[in-house]
């Protein structure tokens, strides 16, 4: 009798005499892909469940089985691993078993099981002809290696001072047909070339005998949606498809880009994922422009995928640390509901937190317009790159606020470039700042002129954000000229 007719047994009387262990599932051509042990006491130690591997699939010496390192986990007192196939030394892609096992025995078997036997494992392509001909089928204009700043990023990421993007073969054994009824084993060379222009990047399996690309596999995971945000109109944006729903997860843009909903929460804790069911993954002010203003947590979201996208372009830095630090916004905070949104970073961690309050005590507009969003996101680039003090509010304190003026504006203008209102900082909302004119908000234009918050003042309690109007001004005059501001 077989192992698959002993999957068939249906007397439950005879289950433990005739089936010690079940086949649940089998592959294309028959192979079992999960095993329950009944009875059956098989040890887990290594000989033994070669052994019975063996006896399962029917292979001879020349295959082995490696633990993946790292692999080994243990839940409830039942323990498990995974084993990676090899023939002759050689990997087979995809062939990997899982065992798990409790008190020294196998509880199950499962996952996939290549036959590889009498396989060509001597390659007669050279290694570098397979790459050198992927690439120029490819016939990109620009690859990751040809870009510096790139490679530059790589060997700072790495700390490998010769790490760069050019592929880098392995040699493996694979079955081109592994989910059809016939086996057709290759012997591949595996690598992955990441193009700049036109974009992509790709897993490339190579014959080692005829030079033919075999199989080939997108590295690049979008999930794109879009949405009607709350200040910027309908607007598109990665997110991740978990369990089932939508998420603001973006993880095509350094370490991630993540946005929360603390929900009244004055802290970063408790909170929860903004999560969309919609199966066009579009955002829809009919549902998230509703009584928590939750469309405002798009705006968030969307403005620090620009921002990093500004910083990335224009400055070649990969986020605010330039090693692309997870961003993480946190939206309708109540830690001060008049207007406000601030950013939080802990020295020794590569996360960035931006908080957004729902501003219920003014027009209940949350925080969370795009140049806010490059404001905050700027205070983490200054922490990083300067040894400017905020020690001092009213000056050292001012440059800081300034120089986030200017990042807000100018992240406004590259996501934004047809807005009117460049320079009037949190114009989505309501401009409380302006650049091209300071004293309409009782901001100072010149180093201690009119309106200028001196030190010792009691009456002003950000003189910090007033002093700051002196430099962002500056830099709408170099930015616009002299004559325009004399008009």
């Amino acid at each position: 009798m077989s192992f698959a007719q002993q999957g068939g047994v249906k007397d439950e009387s005879m289950k433990d005499a005739l089936r010690p262990y079940e086949i649940l599932a089998t592959d294309a051509i028959g192979n079992p892909t999960f095993i329950d042990f009944i009875s059956t006491k098989v040890k887990s130690d290594d000989t033994s469940v070669y052994e019975f591997l063996k006896t399962i699939y029917g292979f001879d010496e020349n295959t082995t089985f490696v633990e993946k390192e790292g692999s080994a986990k243990e839940q409830n007192g039942i323990f498990s691993k995974k084993l990676f196939q090899h023939y002759k030394g050689i990997k087979v892609e995809w062939g990997q078993i899982v065992v798990t096992y409790k008190d020294g025995f196998l509880r199950s078997v499962n996952g996939h099981f290549t036959p590889t036997k009498n396989s060509r494992t001597v390659p007669l392509t050279p290694v570098d002809n397979a790459i050198k001909n992927t690439i120029q089928k490819i016939g990109a204009e620009e690859y990751a290696w040809e870009n510096m700043y790139l490679q530059k990023m790589l060997r700072e990421e790495t700390q490998n001072p010769k790490a760069t993007y050019y592929p880098t073969a392995e040699l493996l054994l694979m079955d081109k047909n592994i989910n059809e009824g016939e086996t057709d084993v290759r012997l591949v060379y595996k690598f992955d070339i990441y193009a700049l222009s036109p974009e992509s990047h790709k897993e490339y399996f190579v014959d080692a005998t005829t030079g033919e690309i075999v199989y080939e596999e997108s590295l690049i995971m979008h999930v794109g949606g879009s949405g009607d945000t709350r200040y910027s109109g309908k607007q598109t944006f990665e997110t991740q498809l978990f369990n089932g729903s939508y998420r603001l997860h973006d993880y095509t843009r350094g370490n991630g880009i993540i946005t929360y909903d603390l929900r009244g929460n004055d802290g970063y804790a408790p909170f929860w994922d903004f999560t969309n069911s919609d199966v066009n993954n579009w955002w829809s002010s009919a549902v998230y422009n509703n009584a928590a203003r939750d469309d405002a947590a798009l705006d968030a979201y969307w403005g620090a995928e620009m921002t990093y996208d500004y910083f990335l372009e224009k400055h070649e830095r990969n986020s605010w640390d330039r090693n692309g630090a997870r961003i993480e916004n946190y939206v309708h905070s109540s830690i001060d509901n008049t207007r406000i949104a601030d950013w939080s970073r802990n020295n020794l961690s590569t996360v960035g937190k931006i908080r957004y309050g729902d501003n219920d005590e003014l027009d209940g507009n949350p925080w969370t317009c795009i140049d806010l969003v490059g404001h905050e996101f700027g205070h983490d680039i200054e922490a990083t790159t300067s040894q400017i003090s905020s020690f001092n509010n009213y000056e050292g304190g001012a440059l800081r606020e300034g120089l986030s003026d200017i990042w807000g504006a100018m992240v406004k203008f590259y996501a934004k470039p047809l807005n009117t209102s460049i320079y009037a900082h949190g114009s989505d909302v309501s401009a409380f700042r302006n650049m091209s004119q300071p004293n309409l908000h009782s901001d100072p234009d010149t180093y201690q002129a009119n309106h200028w918050v001196f030190e010792g003042n009691t009456t002003n309690l950000y003189p910090n954000h007033t002093n700051s109007a002196v430099l962002s001004h500056w830099f709408y005059i170099l930015a616009e000229g002299i004559q325009q501001q004399m008009q």
